[in-house]
């Protein structure tokens, strides 16, 4: 898996270049990071759906 916490660029442009684009997600913190257990995981058009519930 390969996990970016970029806001700027969409997850699914990151993965467009990888040969497992499947295994590409985004993950946003939710702050204070080490207060709150919490991130958001975020799926690409490519990303499997396994990866993110993993």
């Amino acid at each position: 898996m390969l996990a970016s916490n970029s806001s700027s660029f969409p997850i699914s442009a990151i993965g467009d270049g990888l040969p497992a684009r499947e295994r590409m997600l985004g993950l946003h913190f939710f702050m204070p990071a080490h207060l709150v257990p919490l991130v958001e995981v975020v799926m690409g058009t490519g990303s499997d759906e396994s990866c993110a519930d993993a």
